[in-house]
């Protein structure tokens, strides 16, 4: 896929593991429960939306256990996870 990327060819992906689209994607668009496109862009500023992931359910929550205890939070698709 990548190969023809690379010789000019259109690659359209859908997907909601959100944490690789920065690296595979030039354009992103969201799709609303609808089904119609609610908001298009760049991966950075569509991934960087929290508003907009919320509102389409798009933000992952991860769950982490530290010393026995669990942790749960979200982060957006950009931001570093600890």
């Amino acid at each position: 896929m990548v190969n023809a990327n690379r010789q000019g060819k259109t690659i359209i992906t859908a997907t909601h593991d959100l944490h690789i689209v920065g690296e595979i994607a030039d354009t992103v668009y969201v799709f609303g429960r609808n089904k119609k496109i609610v908001r298009g862009g760049s991966a950075e500023s569509v991934l960087n939306d929290r508003a907009l992931l919320e509102s389409n359910n798009l933000i992952p929550i991860h769950r982490h256990h530290h010393d026995g205890n669990e942790h749960v939070h979200q982060h957006l698709p950009m931001e570093q996870h600890d």
